[in-house]
């Protein structure tokens, strides 16, 4: 079942992300509606241009794709993740929910974790709202990916 969104972004009423979901995969651009030219911005330039420089004119739309589960060896891990009932709240939460991270961290457990293109945001350094399991000895275990490592979460 095919599902279009689109969501307005910062800088500007006219900067939007497109979204469209084609039942397995995310096919997304960050658009100007009014623009009809890129918009150039330097290391020099105010927060607001650097910010809005990345939302292309729609004739120029640079469209990515992102699976929702990956593809590969780890798709059915993330599949499995993304079903267990520890994940039930970011399936609820989550929009646009892509694999963000599936593999062992330095502890030696394997984790996986989803992102949601809600929250993608060009220019930002991290994006927000990246969640995952980690398997552990009696089940899963529930956690916040942080730029400093893994918050673990209690969800009881």
């Amino acid at each position: 079942k095919m599902c279009i969104r689109d969501r307005p972004r910062p800088a500007s009423p006219f900067n939007w992300t497109a979204i469209v979901f084609d039942g397995e995969r995310y096919h997304y651009a960050h658009l100007n509606t009014r623009r009809s030219e890129p918009l150039v911005a330097t290391a020099d330039d105010n927060f607001i241009r650097r910010f809005s420089a990345p939302y292309l004119p729609v004739a120029m739309a640079q469209w990515e794709v992102r699976e929702r589960f990956g593809n590969g060896s780890t798709r059915a891990l993330a599949e499995q993740v993304w079903n267990a009932e520890d994940f039930a709240f970011y399936r609820w939460f989550a929009m646009f929910p892509v694999l963000d991270h599936a593999g062992e961290e330095g502890d030696g457990q394997v984790c996986v974790s989803f992102k949601d293109l809600r929250f993608l945001t060009p220019g930002r350094d991290r994006q927000p709202f990246i969640y995952g399991l980690c398997n552990a000895a009696g089940g899963w275990r529930l956690f916040e990916r942080e730029a400093g490592g893994l918050r673990w979460i209690d969800p009881r």
